[in-house]
């Protein structure tokens, strides 16, 4: 029977040895399939990688990179190991890169996406994530988000370093550049743009001069004008044009002061616009005009900076004229009357438009002199008026017609006598030289000159003064004679003394006016010869000498005088502010040059009036 084999001889069939088998009628047992070794002896066990056919004396080696289990009884049980891929029985081949072979592959598996693995992968495990792609080993990779970087085989992403940034699917620690608005190197912390630059690619970029950007700018156009400029974002700004302010900040023009304010180039907020001249308030507001008759300088806040014209004064908020009897300077806050005798219109604004009541005479501001017998004295005189011959007035006489013809009286023979000597004589005198000025017309009592008040102190006190008190007394006696040359009180300066100097009284201009050889009559060489007022000839005084000891002289100096103006440093103690009635009246006369760089303001009716300036030192309006 089968699996029994019946030698010759056998009584009964003989059980086949260990792992063989026969079929029916076979005489020998030969192995079992699995199993190796010769005919009728006990067979051995076909082991792992080997195969054994049936009967095989002798066990086979499977194919080079292919496994069999134990007992494999055909080559085609040897199946490829892990790594490579294969028909059963054949030698196989490697497994190709981005895919894995497990063992007994036919064929090898894909990666999943984004995945890759080295040639000769055994299972999916080896699979990992491509550069710039993250996910765990066997699985689909994900794409690296911006802002991280994923290395080859990252299982999760990695942030870039502060400040800095990166695209998706970037792989390396360099693709994390700087962001916009700091800078610094690919790979390194992101250093914040500072303020006035803007920061991108990895640079930091100066902004355009005069503008401004804040820190962690990233644009040029962050770049903004700065306080006190303007211009378009991005550009180059300019300084912010006077009368104008600007903020600063995005683009657009410079904004105009609110009406009647103006501001310097380069304001910075509507602060910085004052109220003009002639107007008072808070800065940046719209300013309110001072009152009539006063004026301010520009930038003056309230109402008490508003100055007085001279002739008004400030009263509170008011601006009120000077009452009759009394004057006011520019700037007074009260009137100060006039020296006792004296008068003045309303509105007069010096001392010397308080003149000589009807009655008494004598210079403008000075206490005046009371008329004297036998003259008369009409309000404003200079100087009496003598009575008509034969005729006699009382002290203190203001009109003509107080002249009357003496009460008779006896005349005696001897008188008779002297009268016709007296006539006689003046027929021989009609032929001799010009007689002497009466005392009280060209000089007083004791000879001295009669002169404008200041000007007899430059003349009696300037060996006491130092050199600069010298040339301010001059000055202020210089617009003394200007405004009587002008035609003050009728008057007009042709015929100078000794010194240089007008002489103070109408009468003594027209006693030299009729006696012009007179050897007291020193006619000015700027005049022509003329009769009346011979207004707008007079010159100031030229080549005067700084007097330095009793009978030493310094240096020369000379004068100039603005004509119908007057001047002031109450609101610059280097520059002198002065006011003309008119254009014309502009151009100093005289040799010197002190007048030609003040600043005129705005024209106010100053007729009759003088500023003038001797040696670089003016006289201002008291």
């Amino acid at each position: 029977p089968a699996n029994s084999y019946c030698p010759a001889g056998a009584k009964a069939p003989l059980p086949c040895p260990a792992n063989t088998g026969s079929a029916v009628g076979s005489l020998v047992c030969s192995s079992l399939p699995g199993y190796y070794g010769p005919d009728g002896a006990a067979a051995a066990p076909c082991p792992a990688n080997t195969y054994c056919p049936p009967a095989s004396p002798n066990l086979f080696n499977c194919p080079t990179n292919t496994e069999a289990p134990p007992l494999s009884t055909a080559k085609t049980d040897c199946k490829p190991i892990a790594c490579f891929y294969g028909p059963a029985g054949v030698v196989p081949t490697q497994c190709p890169a981005n895919q894995y072979c497990p063992a007994a592959s036919a064929t090898p598996t894909a990666c999943p996406a984004n995945t890759f693995s080295p040639a000769g992968s055994a299972s999916a495990a080896a699979c990992v994530a491509l550069a710039g792609f993250y996910g765990p080993a066997g699985s689909a990779a994900s794409p690296c988000p911006a802002g991280s970087y994923c290395p080859q085989a990252s299982t999760t992403p990695l942030v870039c370093p502060d400040g800095t940034g990166s695209s998706v699917r970037s792989n390396d620690l360099t693709d994390c550049a700087p962001l916009d608005g700091y800078y610094g190197l690919p790979g390194r912390p992101g250093t914040p743009c500072p303020e006035g630059s803007y920061c991108t690619g990895g640079m930091q970029r100066a902004c355009p001069s005069n503008t401004a950007s804040a820190a962690g700018s990233s644009k040029i156009t962050d770049c903004k004008a700065r306080p006190g400029f303007f211009g378009r974002d991005g550009d180059s700004a300019a300084v912010c044009r006077a009368d104008s302010y600007c903020p600063g900040g995005s683009g657009g023009p410079a904004v105009d002061c609110p009406a009647h304010t103006t501001s310097r180039a380069g304001a910075a907020a509507v602060t910085g616009c004052l109220p003009d001249e002639n107007y008072y308030g808070p800065p940046g507001q719209t300013p309110t005009a001072c009152p009539a008759h006063s004026s301010s300088p520009a930038g003056t806040a309230t109402v008490a900076g508003c100055v007085a014209d001279g002739g008004y004064y400030l009263n509170g908020g008011d601006v009120v004229a000077c009452p009759e009897g009394s004057y006011c300077s520019q700037g007074a806050t009260a009137p100060v009357s006039c020296p006792a005798k004296t008068t003045s219109p309303k509105a007069s604004d010096a001392i010397a438009d308080c003149l000589p009541l009807a009655g008494y005479f004598g210079p403008a501001g000075v206490i005046p002199t009371a008329c004297p017998e036998n003259s008369f004295c009409p309000a404003g005189s200079l100087a009496p008026t003598p009575c008509p011959a034969g005729k006699v007035s009382p002290a203190v006489s203001s009109a003509a017609g107080d002249c009357v013809a003496p009460a008779p009286a006896a005349a005696k023979a001897s008188d008779t006598g002297k009268a016709s000597s007296d006539n006689s004589g003046d027929k021989a005198q009609s032929s001799k030289p010009a007689p002497s000025p009466p005392v009280g017309v060209l000089a007083d009592s004791s000879g001295k000159s009669i002169l404008w008040s200041y000007c007899a102190q430059w003349r009696d006190q300037k060996r006491t003064m130092q050199a600069d008190a010298q040339k301010e007394l001059l000055a202020k006696c210089m617009q003394q004679e200007c405004a009587q040359s002008l035609g003050y009180q009728g008057n007009f300066c042709k015929f100078l003394d000794g010194n240089g100097l007008c002489y103070t009284y109408k009468t003594a201009q027209e006693w030299c006016r009729d006696n012009p050889t007179a050897p007291a009559c020193n006619p000015q060489p700027e005049y022509p010869t003329c009769r009346g007022n011979c207004a707008g000839q007079w010159q100031p005084m030229s080549g005067a000498r700084v007097v330095t000891g009793a009978n030493s002289e310094g240096d020369s100096y000379s004068c100039t005088c603005l004509k119908n103006c007057a001047c002031t440093n109450k609101y610059a103690m280097n520059m002198h502010e002065c006011r003309c009635t008119s254009d014309a009246d502009r151009k100093a006369v005289g040799v010197s040059t002190d007048l030609d760089q003040v600043v005129f303001l705005r024209n106010t009716d100053k007729s009759l009036q003088c500023a003038c300036s001797c040696g670089g030192k003016i006289g201002f309006a008291s």
